[in-house]
Formats: structure tokens, sequence, C-alpha cells
């Protein structure tokens, strides 16, 4: 089954809520890199690396149409 980055964001916010709320629960991670599995088109991504600035975050899914999304979403 294959993944579709567009159709996903056309409810970005939606989908992103969660993540949002979720992450302003997360107190400072041990040090290292952070990692968002199923990471889908990067909008929690991005979140993750706002929040923390500092740190190295890899997105990771299986789905190629994601990942080239969340890859694009995020650079810098």
């Amino acid at each position: 089954m294959a993944w579709s980055a567009a159709q996903y964001l056309k409810f970005e916010d939606e989908r992103t809520r969660p993540a949002r709320d979720l992450l302003a629960q997360v107190a400072e991670p041990a040090d290292g890199m952070l990692c968002d599995l199923g990471c889908g088109p990067g909008n929690s991504t991005q979140l993750i690396a706002e929040r923390f600035p500092d740190r190295t975050v890899a997105g990771i899914d299986s789905d190629d149409d994601m990942l080239r999304t969340a890859k694009s979403a995020c650079r810098d």
C-alpha cells in the first residue's frame, strides 16, 4: 500500500494537532539524535526540530512519497 503525502497534507492541521499537544508535554530528552518514527510528510518532524533547535532530528518512514515530502519540508 502506498501513501499519498498530498492527500495526507489536505488535513495537515488536524493531523498535526495531536503531535503538537503531545510534544508540549515532553521534557528535555537525553542527549543525542531525536527520531520521528513514522514521520509521514514531516509535519511532526518539523515541530520536533523547532522545539529542540540544537538537536539533530531524523524522520523515519516506510513510504518513499512521505520521505520525499518530509525531506523537502524540513530543509533549513
